[in-house]
């Protein structure tokens, strides 16, 4: 009835009962299809509101349904904040969450009120409502200096939930918070022993960036100390980078990453502080590192693309390399950033015809830009092993992509 339009008197008034209906499944129905129906639902809600209850009952499931709809059709009705507000404060309360949101539609009132009652959560036995009141405070803002002095101490508190605590350091500025009142908290949770706290802590203080400055002597102590964890570790120097990449010696923190095999993490890298400063330094350890290091950054400047462009002239040398692991991973790394020189070609080739060709078969991350080379081997390939053995990878490879996609 509601998605059809189909409002009249007699569609209201059916709807209207099945608010009192004993299903929850029902009255849900009926309200949404009401809502629909906007403003000519007005009156026959506000009968609802004015009936007066056939037997004793502590909640009347009718009128709380019947006011949260005047909430948005009509937020100055007259008896709505006394329903909602004491539906919301009934203990055992299952819905606190729509109650809480048609009370912050009432204005100024049921704004102040739901943050009165966020409060009285968080001194109360039970705070199993303190994230429900988290994701409705903020279309209760503005927020009172009561309010976010309670949220303050909801992030330094030990007896609230973890995640309570990350929710309001995400949300600051939206509850009125500025990152000053914040930073020095989310600085002392770094001594937290919890791995989701410390991990969120340092994700967040990046995430602020240069607003954080004031936390770059202790994140400089977090990432060289080397009995933290290695992940932590290397949040820490993401954090870092994003804040004042100045403090973090760009070579120390690429080589470490490489060790740990966290290519995603220099992809991050290089996206906080830009290509022109981070391919220089993985070019000097390509052209200096041990083997492993070498292998990790051909790896990473592959997976990088075409904002590795600029590495191109190194890896054409190495492609060059007697080392064969050498040889295949940079021939890789010069398809995935889209380098079409004849002698990639030519070294593709001599793949096909060595060991290497097994190791191509069972890569299943090839490049897409490898397309264009094998179709152009499986043609006019210097013999028919290249040429049998193009056809084979182009068919394994792309007939699999197909299946996949569809």
């Amino acid at each position: 009835l509601g998605k059809l339009g189909a409002f009249n008197a007699a569609s209201l008034a059916v709807l209207s009962d099945l608010l009192k209906d004993q299903s929850p499944e029902v009255r849900g129905a009926a309200a949404q299809a009401l809502a629909l129906a906007g403003p000519a639902a007005q009156p026959r809600l506000s009968r609802l509101l004015t009936e007066k209850d056939s037997h004793a009952k502590k909640n009347n499931p009718a009128k709380t349904e019947a006011a949260m709809l005047l909430a948005k059709i009509a937020p100055d009705h007259k008896g709505i904040f006394e329903i909602l507000s004491n539906e919301l404060q009934r203990q055992g309360c299952s819905n606190k969450k729509p109650l809480a949101s048609s009370l912050c539609l009432l204005g100024p009132v049921g704004k102040t009120y739901v943050q009165s009652q966020f409060i009285k959560c968080l001194s109360s036995a039970d705070r199993s409502a303190i994230p429900t009141y988290l994701s409705i405070l903020t279309q209760a803002a503005p927020l009172t200096e009561q309010s976010q002095n309670a949220l303050l101490l909801l992030t330094e508190g030990t007896n609230f939930p973890v995640k309570a605590k990350f929710k309001v350091f995400e949300h600051g500025p939206q509850f009125g918070i500025g990152s000053e009142k914040l930073i020095p908290i989310l600085i002392r949770s770094l001594k937290e022993k919890e791995a989701y706290s410390i991990t969120r802590t340092l994700k967040l203080l990046g995430a602020l960036g240069s607003e954080a400055k004031a936390a770059v002597p202790e994140l400089l102590r977090f990432w060289q100390d080397q009995e933290q964890a290695s992940p932590f570790r290397s949040l820490a120097a993401l954090a870092l980078l994003r804040i004042d990449p100045e403090t973090i010696d760009l070579n120390a923190f690429f080589n470490e990453e490489l060790k740990e095999d966290r290519l995603e993490s220099i992809q991050e890298a290089i996206s906080a502080i830009g290509a022109d400063r981070a391919l220089p330094v993985l070019t000097a350890i390509l052209e200096s590192g041990n083997l492993e290091q070498q292998l990790q950054t051909l790896r990473c400047l592959g997976r990088l693309g075409q904002a590795a462009a600029s590495t191109a002239p190194h890896l054409l040398k190495l492609h060059k390399s007697t080392h064969p692991k050498i040889n295949y991973e940079a021939v890789l790394a010069l398809i995935n950033i889209g380098v079409s020189d004849t002698a990639v070609e030519e070294r593709l080739a001599q793949l096909l015809l060595t060991d290497d060709w097994r190791r191509l078969q069972r890569n299943r991350n090839l490049p897409a830009n490898i397309k264009p080379l094998l179709e152009q081997l499986r043609s006019s390939g210097p013999c028919s092993l290249v040429r049998f053995r193009s056809n084979l990878l182009l068919r394994r490879i792309f007939h699999e992509r197909g299946h996949q996609a569809s």
